[in-house]
């Protein structure tokens, strides 16, 4: 987590970025394989926070403010509308548009389970 942490940016708005970041494999080591806010980074970033701080609660610690600060500001995806479709970018702005062995990309849906792609239970960002 120290290393998301050091990472983040806080933009204007108030919310955090992560200012560069891959997908993997993705683009292999070409210099446009980078993006700001890249969608697997997000997820695995919200869901180490929640595991922390779960696991800080049952040892009757304090958790780290930083972890609610990712939970409340940091968006769990990258998202843009391509068309009339929502799209969970690789990072912002970045269609997957090409098949591709890692869809990490939707890593807050499966295997971290953040996201109710019909809406009941969290919000995307």
């Amino acid at each position: 987590m120290n290393v998301f942490a050091a990472m983040l940016e806080e933009k204007t708005d108030g919310t955090l970025s992560l200012p560069v970041g891959v997908s993997p494999e993705f683009r292999g080591a070409r210099p446009d394989a980078w993006g700001r806010d890249p969608s697997f980074h997000l997820a695995c970033a919200h869901r180490l926070a929640e595991d922390l701080t779960a696991a800080a609660e049952m040892l009757g610690e304090k958790p780290a403010p930083v972890w609610a600060k990712i939970l409340k500001k940091l968006p769990k995806v990258s998202m843009f509308v391509d068309g009339d479709q929502p799209i969970i970018g690789l990072w912002d702005g970045m269609k997957l548009y090409e098949s591709h062995r890692h869809h990490s990309h939707l890593a807050a849906i499966a295997p971290f389970d953040m996201i109710d792609c019909e809406g009941r239970r969290a919000r995307v960002g």
